[in-house]
């Protein structure tokens, strides 16, 4: 980054050290980037560099040494980390030591380079700037037939979002999340050495009394449609109304949602879904389609007693929140908007009914209807990427 910026400001200045190294100053701090030490010393070699042979290659560390490793050195080490282990489990090296100690050859031709570690991370880095080191995103491995419903369904849906667009546009996407009310992130800036700490008066772990249970409905020409709160939320007990209590299959009293609520909330959802000023958004002869997870509490509801028919299924498939990242986009947007809230609170003042009112209000009336369009339209990429992947894993961002 700083290379091609110094050869710009020399060029740019007619090898003017000191206007030129004031320009490049004034492009790192443009770019909010750290400059060099000796600016001018920097500006001077490489624009210099830049004017004589039009290269400003070499190693971040190297200032114009020679490079320990070849071209050809750098590449086969990136061969070998794209292509990953070779034992039963497969995946990603943790480290280059980890690729040295599994690579016997890679190590040996390392070692007769004296290349150290640090050396071929950089090496990597100048062969192939795309590839990074970081926490990878964990997930369960698929089984034969999970990767076949992944794709069979996803190739089934690409067809017809392409074919129709006007279906994706009809799916009411249902999803249910628990969100414990207290801070758990804070981000902001600070000075490691100094402090490091943000003070909150809310819990800051998940054994506290306050607890949100929710289900939303959403969908890409209605927007927000409907957000529900069901048992296990503070103040929400199974037996709330002693004449319709909710309870297990064994008749006992429930401690969270039962196959029954869930009925109830379906029911509410489409009832929400087929008011007339809803309605009124559909073409004659069209119908709602709705789609949720296959959690077993789905499983076991009997939709069809709410008038959910299977034709008005749209398909999910196991393990596959990529392809519900409608709703579960919106999760994340209320849960980032409600912990910015919750960071403003006192746990003292703080009651049940202002936070589910918060949410409610976040959900109905801050929740842009554009952003759930948006999500709905990307998922011709996300189909894509499923089927070229077998099904399989995609990365971030078709997720």
């Amino acid at each position: 980054m700083h290379r091609p910026l110094a050869a710009e400001a020399y060029v740019a200045k007619k090898g003017d050290i000191p206007t030129a190294t004031a320009e490049f100053l004034t492009r790192c701090q443009n770019l909010e980037i750290k400059a060099p030490r000796d600016a001018a010393s920097f500006v001077e070699r490489w624009g210099q560099r830049w004017v004589e042979d039009g290269s400003i290659e070499g190693h971040g560390s190297n200032s114009g040494r020679k490079r320990m490793l070849s071209s050809d050195d750098g590449q086969l080490v990136v061969g070998y980390l794209k292509k990953g282990r070779a034992d039963a489990d497969g995946g990603v090296y943790g480290s280059i030591r980890e690729l040295r100690q599994e690579c016997p050859e890679v190590d040996e031709m390392l070692q007769a380079r004296g290349a150290s570690d640090s050396t071929v991370e950089r090496a990597v880095h100048y062969e192939c700037p795309e590839m990074v080191y970081g926490d990878l995103v964990v997930k369960p491995k698929y089984t034969c037939k999970q990767l076949n419903d992944r794709y069979s369904t996803a190739a089934g849906h690409l067809e017809t979002f392409t074919t129709s667009f006007r279906v994706g546009q009809r799916v009411i996407w249902i999803d249910a999340k628990t969100m414990p009310m207290h801070v758990n992130s804070k981000k902001g800036w600070f000075i490691p050495s100094e402090k490091d700490t943000f003070e909150t008066t809310l819990p800051t772990n998940l054994k506290q009394p306050l607890v949100l249970k929710y289900y939303i409905a959403v969908n890409y020409l209605l927007g927000a449609l409907e957000l529900v709160f069901y048992t296990g939320t503070t103040g929400m007990p199974a037996d709330r109304n002693p004449g319709a209590p909710y309870k297990t299959k064994k008749g006992k009293k429930a401690r969270g949602v039962t196959s029954m609520e869930v009925n109830d909330i379906m029911k509410l959802f489409k009832e929400k879904a087929e008011e007339p000023g809803n309605m009124a958004h559909l073409r004659r002869g069209e119908h709602w389609l709705y789609s949720w997870d296959n959690d077993k509490i789905h499983k076991g509801a009997d939709m069809s007693k709410m008038g959910i028919k299977p034709e008005h299924r749209f398909d999910l498939p196991e393990l596959s929140s990529d392809m519900h990242k409608t709703v579960e986009h919106v999760h994340g947007w209320l849960d980032h908007h409600m912990q910015l809230w919750l960071q403003k609170q006192n746990r003292k003042e703080l009651t049940i009914d202002a936070c589910k009112q918060q949410l409610q209000h976040l959900f109905y009336n801050v929740l842009k209807k554009e952003s759930i369009q948006r999500d709905v339209e990307s998922l011709v990429e996300t189909y894509e990427a499923i089927v070229l992947a077998g099904g399989g894993h995609v990365t971030s961002q078709f997720r």
